[in-house]
Order: C-alpha cells, then structure tokens, then sequence
C-alpha cells in the first residue's frame, strides 16, 4: 500500500523540480530516477496513481512556465490586432473575398485522445479539395479574360514593337522594326552611333527637355568616377547637386502630359499601385510568420531538451536493471510504463502549443493580407477589354497570382495541421500500448 509519507515525499520531490525547472529544461537523472521509484511503488494503488498523475502534471507545468508566459503574451497581442482590425472594404455577395474560406482552415485536433478518433479525410482532405477547385476556377477565368485582351501572337508581337520603340536607344537605331530587318554589321553601326549620339545629346535618349538635366546626364553616362561620386552622396547632396546644374531654368510646360502621368499614378487599379499592394502584403505576411517561427524554435528548444533528457535517463537505467538467468531484464515493463507515462505527460502540453502557434500563425497572417482582400472584392475582374499583356500594365494575371497564393498557402496550413494532428495520434496509440 502507497503510505502517506510516500505522498509527502513524491510532493517535496515535484517541488524541487519545479524550482529547477525556472533554470533549465532538461530534467536530471535523480529527479527521473525518484520519480520511477515512486511508480513502482504506487501500481497497486489506483488512488495513489492519480495523486501521481496530478503532481507529475504540476511539475509539467512548472517546466513549461516560461514558454507558457511566452505564448500568453502572443496570444494577448493577437487577440488585440484581431478586435482592432477593420476591413477597408464590405464584401457583397458573389464578390471574392478569401476571409471565409481561410476562416474555414482546419486546425490541429490538440488533444491526444480525439486525435486518435479523428476522421482526417473528412476533416482535412475535404477541405484541400474545396480549395483545389476553387484555385481550378480562378485559372479558368483568367484565362478566359485573356481572351478578351491583345494575347494573340500578332498582337502581342505589334505591342513588344511598339513597347521597344519608347525605348531611346530604340529610336536612335531607327525603331524596333528597322533593326529587326538589319544585318549584324548592319546592327552593331546602329548601336555604335547611337552611343555616340547618347554622349553628346543625352536628351536624345533620356527625354529630358532641361539643358542643365541633360548635361548632368552626360556626365553621368559618360564619367565612371563621376557616376560613383554621385552615388556616395547623401540625399541632401544630391538635391544640391542637381540645382547646381539646372541653375534657375525651368522645364518646359505641358500640363496636358503633366495630368495624364499624374491620373495614370492614382488609377486604382494601375500596375505601379499592384505592385505596391502585394509589396505590402508580402511584407505583413512575413512580418506576421515571426512570431510563430520564435514560439516554434523555442518550443523545439524545450520539447527536445526534455525528450532527450528523458531518454538518455531510460538508457541509462535500463542497463542498471538487474537480470534473470534468461538475461531478461527485472522492472523492464515497469520502467517503460514510467518513462511513458512521463513522456505523455509532456506529449499532451506540447499538442496543445503546438495548436496555439499554428492559430497564431493562422490569425496573424488573415489580417496580414486585409489589403488585398478588400482591393480583389471591388476589382473589376474580366471588364478590361483590348487590353496588351507586354507592358504590364494588364493587371488580372499579377492580382490572381496573388490570390492563388494564398490559396496554396490555405493547402499548407492544412497540410501543417494534418501532420501534427498525425503525431498526436500516435503518440496516443504509443502511450496506451505502452500500458497494456
């Protein structure tokens, strides 16, 4: 019979390693040895077995006191973002809108016992497969606007030509087509002379209508050492710089040009203003994967000291077991059973954090990419017509691509979710096998 002053000594033994464990993760050799000690002594008590479950559970916890704060801490920041978020667009139905198809990621089942009785088909693969169709039906119907815009050969032959031919150089040598039809001595000449011209009449090639902007663009093209002197400038030095050559001269007016550069800068749906969005987008994405890559290395850090602890102590004490004449261990069965009774103890609180990074990630990412969901729901998908696809100002491709970014990432997640949920399983099957 478990006496009471075996509980007393169990409880002053927790409680020793629960000031240790403020210090470090790995568990030492006495602590596990007093521990399989108190196993043994406790198999025919089941009431004692509890009180032991109880306060292996306490020490556990006491282990994973930093991490714990750790995680609170971001729990706290995320929940914070999340009820301060606003979104800068109001979805109408049949808009696309990728919030509720990413609120629908199945995450980790965090505990061991119903990760064994999860149906994964049903709760993971049903899931990939809406998302794959979904991916399928947005390559559709791009392709389908593309039909609608200059995606011929010839048309997009004719606009590469007329692209080439804003090209200064370009038109120095003649034009994109006048060079398609000279011959390599031909070509080379062509070059030559434009570069020539270039060095004496920089605005033939850079637009610059300004004398003293022209002059400053010779020298930069044709003065290494003054090219590298001025890119060691300082902001300030190269404002001061280019007054310098421009003295008080003024560019010629053109307010007809000045207004369309300026109405093409603001157009909503501009390639510059797609660019800049992913840009952001990406940016926030990568900004809201910080924390959960911290919590994950720290948490690898924890779970991998304590394992190895656990198992180099097993080693060591099973070649310490006493032998039959058969050379068969004494206390084998006993000392697996303990080892796997403190091994799950910890299996079940790293499910658990595992669980709250994957959410963290989830969560944080879902608000990273709120620009470009409110931009794809009031994008006017299929409605550009005539459009060419050279220049890159016929946004769609560049946006779905975005899109089907975040959809394969929704397949990752899931995927990330249903590995972890796996190991959750087995460890289960392990720790009940480990008890018959």
């Amino acid at each position: 019979m478990f006496r009471n002053s075996s509980i007393i000594f169990l409880l002053v033994l927790f409680s020793c390693m629960q000031l240790n464990a403020q210090q470090k993760s790995a568990i030492p050799d006495e602590q596990l040895e007093s521990m399989h000690i108190k196993f043994k002594e406790i198999q025919a008590d089941a009431a004692a077995q509890k009180k032991f479950d109880k306060a292996l559970e306490g020490s556990v916890d006491e282990m994973m006191h930093s991490l714990n704060a750790w995680l609170k801490k971001k729990k706290e920041a995320q929940h914070s973002a999340d009820i301060h978020y606003q979104p800068g667009y109001n979805h109408k139905p049949g808009e696309m809108n990728l919030f509720p198809i990413w609120e629908e990621i199945p995450g980790p089942v965090p505990s061991l016992p119903e990760a064994k009785q999860t149906d994964f088909i049903a709760r993971y693969q049903t899931y990939i497969n809406k998302v794959t169709v979904l991916k399928k039906q947005l390559s559709d119907m791009v392709h389908q606007h593309l039909d609608n815009n200059r995606s011929n050969k010839q048309q997009m032959i004719e606009d590469q030509n007329a692209l080439s031919n804003k090209n200064g150089i370009v038109q120095q040598m003649g034009g994109a087509n006048a060079i398609k039809n000279m011959s390599d001595k031909e070509r080379k000449q062509a070059a030559k002379n434009a570069g020539e011209n270039m060095k004496t009449n920089s605005g033939a090639t850079t637009g610059l209508k300004n004398a003293g902007m022209n002059e400053m663009a010779r020298k930069m093209m044709s003065d290494p050492s003054y090219r590298e002197f001025y890119n060691k400038m300082t902001a300030a030095q190269k404002e001061a710089e280019l007054k310098k050559f421009m003295g008080t001269t003024m560019d010629e007016r053109n307010d007809k040009a000045f207004e369309a550069s300026i109405n093409n800068r603001n157009n909503t749906y501009s390639a510059a203003n797609v660019e800049l969005l992913l840009g952001e987008c990406l940016q926030q994405m990568q900004e809201a994967a910080k924390p959960y890559a911290e919590g994950t290395e720290l948490a690898n850090n924890f779970f991998n000291s304590i394992y190895k602890s656990i198992d180099d102590w097993y080693k060591r004490t099973y070649e310490k077991l006493p032998e039959t004449n058969a050379r068969e261990k004494i206390g084998h069965h006993i000392l697996i059973r303990c080892k796997e009774t403190i091994l799950y103890a910890y299996h079940k609180k790293e499910a658990v954090t595992r669980t709250i990074l994957w959410n963290l990630l989830k969560n944080n990412t879902k608000i990273s990419f709120g620009k470009l969901n409110d931009y794809i729901g009031n994008y006017p998908w299929g409605k550009t017509k005539n459009a060419g696809l050279v220049d890159g100002n016929y946004t769609e491709p560049k946006l779905a691509l975005a899109v089907n970014s975040i959809y394969d990432e929704m397949i990752r997640m899931t995927g990330e979710a249903e590995r972890v949920t796996w190991l959750f399983k087995e460890q289960q099957q392990q720790y009940e096998l480990a008890l018959q």
